[in-house]
C-alpha cells in the first residue's frame, strides 16, 4: 500500500495539499499555505525518490510522506538526543476524506521500516507550533519533544521532535 510516488501522482498530491491547507487554515495553523509547499518541491521529492505513496488497492493515492537523511540547518537549535545521522520526515498529509482511517500512522511507521532498512536508528521531524494534529500525532506515536526552531519565515515556532529506534 505504500510505495514511491511518481510524477503522474502530482496531480492529486496537490489536490491533498489544497485542501490540508484549506483545513490548516480553518483552524487557525498557517503552518502551510498558497505559497508552500508547492508543485516544484513534490517534484523535486518525487526526482530524489524521497516521496513515498499510500495507495488503496485500486491505485487511489490517499496520502504521502516525504522522507529522507537531510536535516535543515535550523534543526542545529533543537536538543536533539542522538548522533546526526537520522531519517527525517519533512511533508506529510493524508486526503481530508480518508483521515481517522489509520493511514498517516502507517506512513509514519513506514519512516521507522525505512530507517531500519537503512541502519538508521532515530527519526526527526518537526511541525508548527499551532499544529494540534501533528504534535498530537507525534506524541501519541512516541515522540519526544526536544525544542523550537524558527523555520519557513513563520511568525511562530516550530516544534521539533525525535524518536529513537529499537
Amino acid at each position: 500500500m505504500i510505495s514511491k510516488a511518481c510524477e503522474k501522482d502530482i496531480d492529486r498530491i496537490m489536490a491533498i495539499i489544497a485542501e490540508t491547507v484549506a483545513e490548516m487554515k480553518r483552524v487557525n495553523n498557517h503552518q502551510w499555505d498558497d505559497t508552500y509547499p508547492t508543485r516544484g518541491v513534490f517534484l523535486a521529492d518525487i526526482e530524489k525518490g524521497n516521496l513515498f505513496a499510500y495507495r488503496e488497492s485500486d491505485g487511489n493515492l490517499l496520502g504521502f510522506v516525504c522522507l529522507d537523511t537531510h536535516q535543515p540547518e535550523e534543526y542545529v537549535g533543537a536538543a536533539w538526543k542522538t548522533p546526526e545521522k537520522c531519517l527525517v520526515i519533512h511533508r506529510t498529509a493524508v486526503a481530508m476524506n480518508a483521515r481517522g482511517q489509520g493511514i498517516g500512522k502507517q506512513l509514519m511507521q513506514y519512516a521507522e521500516t525505512l530507517a531500519s532498512e537503512m541502519n538508521i536508528q532515530a527519526i526527526r521531524s518537526d511541525t508548527y507550533s499551532t499544529n494540534q494534529a501533528m504534535n498530537i500525532a507525534f506524541q501519541s506515536l512516541g515522540y519526544q519533544f526536544t525544542g523550537h526552531i524558527n523555520f519557513l519565515g513563520r511568525p511562530l515556532q516550530f516544534n521539533c521532535y525525535e524518536k529513537l529506534l529499537k
